[in-house]
């Protein structure tokens, strides 16, 4: 019965100080490191709209050389469509943005995910002796990018700095309040908790982890009662 009581106490307090849980889980998330000077800088594939115009940035400000962009996977379904694939569109953003062909690398391989892709910048950064990477998407993918680029590098002598950009429409004080918001950083909670489960160790960050699904949880049916009401108001009157 005490246990019942002290869960009930433990949970009433998470959904009481949701907002504060969710805001500090969207800014753990994202690391926000702040850009310097590197040999060449990585446009992850996704967010056409920021990530691009990030790294154009920093090569007309003189802090990187070139811009590598992963070749992109296209299945049957999307060559049937005729949609141009990330790589092309990245790649145009880049040149309307000042950057030079001859500054934009294309690489190797087939982009499936931050693992492949990262597996493709290693492959290029030692091929040509490179020893410093920026790496650009956004915030809230930034600190599992870390991990996924800290770990493909490991024993290379490389400089990484992962450069944040925001997402259009949310951010990490609202992220649970707007639908997008919801699904993207809901899904990159549980990568999170996937690649540590799979590469990492450490009670405390499954703690923090299952801290933010429960508190999601409690998110998300505060809204649904809150519409539940409001949808009886309206009747009543």
């Amino acid at each position: 019965m005490v246990a019942i009581l002290l869960l009930a106490i433990g949970l009433l307090g998470v959904y009481l100080a949701r907002a504060a849980i969710l805001t500090a889980a969207g800014r753990w998330l994202d690391l926000a490191e702040t850009p310097r000077q590197v040999e060449a800088v990585v446009v992850l594939p996704g967010g056409v709209t920021t990530r691009p115009f990030a790294a154009a940035a920093l090569v007309r400000a003189g802090l990187a050389q070139r811009v590598l962009v992963p070749q992109s996977f296209r299945d049957a379904e999307a060559v049937d469509e005729l949609s141009p694939a990330d790589d092309f569109l990245l790649r145009q953003v880049l040149r309307k943005r000042g950057v030079p062909d001859g500054k934009i690398v294309l690489l190797e391989g087939s982009s499936q995910s931050t693992s492949s892709d990262a597996q493709a910048v290693a492959q290029w950064l030692l091929a040509n002796n490179v020893g410093s990477l920026a790496v650009v998407t956004n915030g809230m993918h930034s600190r599992r990018t870390r991990w996924i680029f800290e770990d493909t590098l490991q024993g290379m002598s490389v400089n990484l700095t992962i450069v944040s950009v925001p997402n259009d429409g949310f951010g990490p004080a609202n992220w649970w309040r707007v639908q997008d918001g919801m699904r993207a950083y809901t899904t990159e909670l549980l990568k999170l908790c996937a690649y540590w489960l799979r590469y990492r160790h450490g009670l405390l960050w499954t703690a923090l982890v299952v801290a933010g699904i429960v508190a999601i949880a409690a998110a998300v049916r505060s809204r649904r009662i809150k519409k539940a009401v409001g949808a009886m108001k309206s009747t009543d009157g």
